[in-house]
Parts: C-alpha cells; sequence; structure tokens
C-alpha cells in the first residue's frame, strides 16, 4: 500500500473529528465509505481481475455504504460503532486464532447496539474515535512505525481532544 490512500482516508476525517455530531450525515456518510472501502479493498479486490476494477470496486462500495448510511441512520450508527469497535479490538486482539475473531464480532455488536441506544453522545464518541482510527492508522503507516503502543497513544490523545471539542461545541444541540 502506497502513502495514498492513508493520507486521502486521514484527510477524510479530519472535519469528522472535531465536528462529527454538526455533520452527523456528512459524518456518518464519510465513515461509512472509508468502512466500505476498507473492507472492499482488504476482503473483495482477490475476487476481481484487472487493475480497473480492484481500483473501482473499493469504491463502488464505498459509495454505496455512503449513501445507505445517509437514508438509514440508526444502521449507520450501528456500523460505524461495530466498526470501530472491531478496529480498536482487532489491533490487540489475534485474528489468527476463532477466539479473537469471535470476542472482536461480539465487541462489535455490543458496542453497535449501545451506540444506537445513546445517539448524540454515541455519535460524537463514535466520530472522535473512528476518526481517530483512521488518522492513527495513516500516520503509523505513512511513518513506518509499529502498531504498538503508538496506535492506542495516537487514538487516545486525538479521540479525547475530539470528543471533548464536540461535546462542548455542541452543548445547546438536541
Amino acid at each position: 500500500m502506497n502513502n495514498l490512500e492513508p493520507l486521502i482516508g486521514a484527510l477524510l476525517v479530519a472535519a469528522v473529528l472535531f465536528f462529527g455530531y454538526r455533520i452527523k450525515r456528512i459524518a456518518l456518510a464519510i465513515l461509512a465509505f472509508v468502512i466500505g472501502y476498507s473492507i472492499a479493498g482488504q476482503y473483495l479486490t482477490q475476487y476481481v481481475e484487472g487493475a480497473f476494477l480492484q481500483t473501482l470496486l473499493p469504491l463502488a462500495i464505498g459509495l454505496l455504504l455512503a449513501l445507505l448510511s445517509a437514508s438509514i441512520e440508526n444502521l449507520a450508527i450501528f456500523a460505524v460503532g461495530a466498526f470501530t469497535g472491531y478496529g480498536v479490538a482487532g489491533a490487540y486482539l489475534d485474528q489468527n486464532t476463532w477466539a479473537g475473531i469471535g470476542i472482536s464480532i461480539a465487541i462489535a455488536v455490543i458496542i453497535g447496539t449501545i451506540c444506537v441506544a445513546i445517539k448524540k453522545p454515541a455519535i460524537i464518541v463514535l466520530t472522535a474515535v473512528a476518526s481517530a482510527h483512521v488518522i492513527a492508522t495513516a500516520i503509523i503507516t505513512m511513518a513506518s512505525l509499529d502498531t504498538h503502543p503508538y496506535y492506542l497513544i495516537i487514538v487516545a490523545v486525538l479521540a479525547t481532544i475530539g470528543a471533548l471539542f464536540q461535546f462542548k461545541n455542541t452543548k445547546g444541540l438536541a
């Protein structure tokens, strides 16, 4: 993977880190695009031949999820919560064992369900953590750092700053 994809991902979610709740539909669409692009790029491109289709497929899946998230807000909140939970759990659990995958999926479902139940705080925390996750992954990839312990430190710092800013900035919004 070259440094262009992580850089584009980090730039897409930079505004979401600080203004996720104010632009929640756009933020959920951006995060859904990143989720679709990531999943398709990682798992589905191996099933198509040709460089053009391997580039087009992740873009198409990302756009499809972005459009769906704009119309089905609860599903988008669940998906972003679950994907974020899976991503953070997957960074620390062994994804080569069934137990690691199962625990990551269980964490993803629990976090997604909680997020739907408590929308506003969940959207704020989700947009902050998901954005921090994408930015941390981009920084680690571009700087060729080890995932541990830098990933967790970067995510914690960025997510805390982003969430605190959003809570303060959206105090009067419903």
